[in-house]
């Protein structure tokens, strides 16, 4: 673990300034100074190979730093394993399915289809959970303390929180129909509990698939949902938007989140002391440690895993 020493000193025109010192156990090295304590621990974990990111979804490079948020980087990273998970068992029934144009229900209560129901109703639920932690961590980012806690006591820093991830998801094309599905169908039942007081009725048609145990069917060679439309009753498209749940995943992390295709970037989850009680959190590729290495060596630091 490298502790980076954040302070200030005086300057020779009266003025003061920021170091950060580097301390790897074999010697402290001064590796950066600027003006103000942000500015010269930017400079710093920059020299040291990681990389402070601008947007929380955009391809991380070695390490990113959440300022003290080590914990919901976690909760991102559990989320991120999970769903990769579902994708790839999806996926695996898929690769049974017939290439040529079809449409099947195949449904069975007691086999693999009735389990797929369900999953599709996990990723609903789990997915906007990553990218409202996304939002989250980039909120987070850029505030000054970087600090939940401080944030969220704020009389309006809940509602910062809560509108900033309500208009990142809203960016995004894929959520719209996961949100319909979470709020339909995952999470409670439009057929049981309808929307609250005040908001439109849902109609017939979606009350009607909520209700039914077989909302997903193949199409084309994917899963889709909602397969099942309810005989008699005209559906409205833009109540429930059709989607599939592995062209979602395969969407999401070849344009936004390249990071879910990488296994084992979560691996290293850590922090950086910087002083005064303070930690700057992280985590990294599997990659990042020779390039932090090399990084260290440069700055005239000895890293302390060299033996």
């Amino acid at each position: 673990m490298v502790t980076l020493h954040c302070y200030e000193v005086a300057t020779g025109d009266e003025g003061t300034a920021w170091v950060v010192h580097a301390d790897s156990g074999a010697g402290s090295t001064e590796v950066a100074r600027a003006a103000t304590r942000g500015e010269a621990l930017e400079i710093a974990v920059g020299k040291l190979g990681f990389t402070i990111m601008d947007r929380a979804d955009w391809p991380p490079g070695k390490i990113a730093h959440f300022a003290t948020c080590g914990n919901l980087v976690r909760n991102v990273a559990v989320l991120r394993t999970g769903l990769s998970s579902l994708y790839e068992e999806v996926k695996h029934l898929e690769a049974k399915l017939p290439t040529w144009p079809h449409s099947d229900q195949g449904f069975d209560v007691k086999g693999p289809y009735a389990m797929l129901a369900v999953k599709f109703d996990w990723f609903s639920v789990s997915m906007l959970n990553l990218m409202e932690g996304v939002s989250l961590l980039d909120t987070l980012a850029h505030e000054e303390e970087g600090d939940y806690i401080t944030l969220a006591s704020r009389r309006e820093g809940m509602e910062d929180i809560r509108s900033r991830a309500r208009a990142y998801t809203e960016s995004i094309p894929e959520a719209l129909p996961l949100r319909r599905w979470r709020d339909k169908i995952a999470a409670h039942r439009s057929g049981i509990l309808p929307p609250p007081r005040g908001r439109p009725d849902d109609s017939m048609a979606t009350r009607l698939i909520s209700l039914m145990g077989a909302q997903v069917m193949a199409e084309n060679g994917r899963y889709v949902a909602p397969g099942v439309k309810p005989a008699g009753v005209g559906a409205d498209p833009t109540e429930l938007p059709e989607w599939s749940l592995t062209e979602t995943w395969e969407n999401l992390a070849s344009r936004r989140y390249c990071w879910l295709n990488d296994g084992t970037f979560f691996n290293d989850v850590g922090s950086i002391n910087v002083g005064g009680g303070s930690r700057v959190h992280s985590f990294g590729v599997a990659s990042g440690d020779a390039a932090v290495r090399e990084a260290l060596k440069a700055q005239g630091i000895e890293p302390p895993w060299e033996s």
